[in-house]
């Protein structure tokens, strides 16, 4: 008889999916004879090829779960039967797990993917709890995508065509919400000091909305709209980066590249990325967003003048 795998559904935000991955790859490694489908936003899954458990990637927008959103939506859709099915979200949908459980063995497993409002645990933390409560052991500690050698080749004759000097100093301006976002001025009159000073080639992340919303200093290298496997290996390829509260930041630091984190009205005890290479600048602890010679002075320290 062919071994049953797993199912797992994960459909917040980019950040929200990233602090999960310790919890997520726990999951992903109970299935030892089968493959684990994880449901995700369509543009996450090829950053799954840089994760150490190996999952099926299936787009959380996919026709086939539609259904279970429907009373007596179970139909399996030619998706399961599953051994296990676990869910991810803010609050649990009763609709949604009991037509899960009729693709599962066991009762669907709901994980709330935060702590409790006005709880101050990391994110990181209130999933490692779950972990231990379900006798899970972790299979990282902390987020972590390795983009493949192929990913980073690719990255890196992309920087070239732009003229980069060296590994570059990544900045990206945006976040999932105006109110995290270091003012644009503080970005702008940092960029120029940094290039000023010789610290190294700026090169500018931009999604669809900072590039016309963010005024750029002139001359600055853009990168837009690129697609989530091959901005990870430019981070990957890049000495450090700064940016704010942000998904993208999340993933700086998971691919393992000197963050600087800028935190304003949010939380970092909650939020931040962590590791020994994340800087967390600001925050609502420290009276908000941090001045731009703070975080000029923070990054001097961590690189030489054109030496990356």
């Amino acid at each position: 008889m062919t071994p049953l795998g797993d199912f797992i559904m994960h459909r917040g935000a980019l950040g929200d999916w990233i602090l999960s991955l310790p919890l997520l790859e726990a999951l992903g490694m109970r299935s030892e004879n089968a493959p684990t489908t994880m449901a995700v936003k369509r543009a996450f899954i090829p950053l799954l090829e840089g994760v150490e458990a190996k999952f099926v990637g299936l787009d959380s927008e996919d026709y086939r779960l539609s259904a279970l959103w429907r009373e007596g939506g179970a139909e399996l859709g030619g998706l399961g039967p599953f051994k296990r099915v676990c869910v991810f979200g803010r609050q649990a949908d009763s609709l949604l797990l009991e037509n899960l459980s009729a693709w599962s063995e066991e009762p669907p497993l709901f994980v709330s993917t935060f702590p409790e409002e006005g709880r101050r645990i990391h994110v990181l933390d209130h999933q490692q709890e779950i972990m231990e409560r379900v006798g899970l052991e972790p299979v990282v500690r902390r987020p972590r995508i390795l983009p493949p050698r192929h990913r980073l080749d690719e990255a890196g004759r992309l920087l070239a065509s732009l003229g980069v000097n060296g590994r570059p100093i990544a900045v990206h301006m945006g976040s999932g919400g105006v109110r995290k976002n270091w003012p644009p001025e503080c970005f702008e009159a940092m960029i120029r000091t940094i290039e000023n000073q010789g610290l190294g080639d700026v090169v500018l992340i931009e999604g669809p909305a900072e590039r016309s919303n963010h005024p750029i200093p002139e001359g600055v290298r853009r990168l837009s709209n690129l697609p989530l496997h091959l901005l990870a290996a430019v981070l990957t390829e890049s000495c450090c980066y700064i940016g704010n509260d942000s998904g993208v930041t999340h993933l700086a630091a998971a691919v393992g590249t000197r963050t600087f984190a800028v935190f304003g009205p949010t939380d970092p005890r909650v939020w931040a990325p962590r590791g020994s290479h994340v800087t967390v600048l600001g925050g609502s602890d420290s009276g908000g967003f941090p001045l731009k010679e703070q975080v000029v002075r923070e990054v001097g320290a961590s690189v030489s003048p054109r030496s990356m």
